[in-house]
C-alpha cells in the first residue's frame, strides 16, 4: 500500500486580503464629526434667536426634519444666488 504525500512546494495556498476602502470611508466620518459636533451649537444659537424657541425644541426640529425631494441639485441656484462659473 502507498501513501501520497504533499509537498509544501506544491500546495496552492492563497492569502485572502481584506478591502481597506470601508475602513477609509469610517475613517474619514470620524474625522469630520468634531466639525459637525462644533458647528452645531453655532448653526442652532441662530435658528433658537430667530425662532425664540429653546434649544430643545430647534434640536428635535432638525432631528426629524425629513429631506426634501427636490428634482435637480440646483435648489442653491433657484433661491436667488449666482452659479458659479
Amino acid at each position: 500500500m502507498t501513501t501520497a504525500t504533499v509537498s509544501p512546494a506544491t500546495s496552492t495556498e492563497t492569502e485572502v486580503r481584506d478591502p481597506w476602502l470601508p475602513m477609509i470611508v469610517i475613517a474619514r466620518g470620524q474625522m469630520l464629526m468634531p466639525f459637525n459636533v462644533a458647528a452645531i451649537p453655532v448653526s442652532m444659537s441662530g435658528m433658537v434667536e430667530s425662532f425664540n424657541m429653546p434649544p430643545t425644541t430647534v434640536g428635535t426640529a432638525v432631528v426629524l426634519q425629513p429631506p426634501r425631494k427636490e428634482e435637480n441639485n440646483d435648489s442653491v441656484f433657484q433661491s436667488g444666488g449666482e452659479r458659479p462659473a
